[in-house]
């Protein structure tokens, strides 16, 4: 995907309602934690930031806020595909230990 692709790709999910991205949120939630502790956690996360910021009327910010929902759900899917491609998960293995945070079973295949 050459960069204005990319752009493009980004500026369209960008443009996707609070509703749509609250909802493609809270499916990567159910996906990734099902019912477990972590899923139910992970959920009440998501519904709280997005109450948190109901009332915001400006233009500008609500873009901002979407576009961290839309970085969020980018960098998961990086970090899920990741899992396929041994060489970027031994990058992404090796700068989390060097920021010194922990990679439980990261080498246990």
């Amino acid at each position: 995907m050459n960069p204005a692709q990319f752009k493009g790709a980004m500026g369209d999910a960008i443009a996707k309602t609070t509703p749509q991205l609250y909802r493609d949120c809270l499916r990567l939630v159910s996906h990734v934690g099902g019912q477990s502790a972590k899923g139910r956690a992970m959920k009440m996360m998501v519904t709280t930031e997005f109450r948190k910021h109901a009332d915001v009327t400006d233009e500008k910010e609500l873009e901002a806020l979407r576009a961290n929902a839309v970085r969020a759900l980018s960098n998961y899917m990086v970090y899920e595909s990741s899992s396929k491609d041994p060489r970027l998960k031994a990058k992404i293995n090796r700068e989390n230990v060097g920021d010194g945070q922990t990679t439980k079973g990261a080498g246990a295949e």
